[in-house]
């Protein structure tokens, strides 16, 4: 399974109506570019594979009844495959916009046990290391006592 690291989650107030709060995950420009690639390759995979074929053109866009869609979409009570997809990749292309862990997790449950499933990880920052200098080290000496008892040996 691929892995792609993101920066952080960011988590927003649930909406009105809603128990749930809505998570971002934001990750850096190169994978978020290797995230995009992924799921385009994908994409365009399942487009060849049901192109000319008529059932499986009509698969793509059946209510898929384990993928339940929330109140607000009215009488569509299900996604389908062909909106798991393209929302999605939808989401990424546009550069501004950061991909949702429900978004990631309808993905991953349409193509879990494929190449297209995808895992994540949160990327680790390098430490801040404080500049150091002299008293730092030695607390208890300066660089007088250090310059004279070194020509008194």
């Amino acid at each position: 399974m691929k892995v792609f690291k993101y920066k952080e989650k960011k988590r927003l107030e649930p909406r009105p109506g809603t128990t749930y709060a809505t998570v971002f995950v934001k990750f850096n420009s190169e994978q978020r570019l290797q995230l995009k690639e992924h799921l385009l390759s994908c994409a365009k995979e399942v487009e060849r594979a049901i192109t000319g074929n008529p059932e499986l053109e009509q698969q793509l866009v059946e209510p898929l009844k384990d993928f339940r869609h929330d109140s607000r979409h009215g009488d569509k009570k299900y996604y389908d495959m062909e909106e798991i997809i393209t929302d999605a990749v939808g989401r990424l292309l546009d550069d501004d916009k950061d991909i949702s862990e429900a978004m990631i997790g309808r993905w991953n449950k349409l193509f879990q046990g494929t190449e297209w499933e995808f895992g994540l990880e949160e990327l680790a920052l390098a430490p801040k290391v404080a500049p150091r200098v002299w008293s730092d080290l030695f607390p208890n000496q300066d660089d007088d006592n250090l310059d004279s008892s070194a020509g008194a040996q």
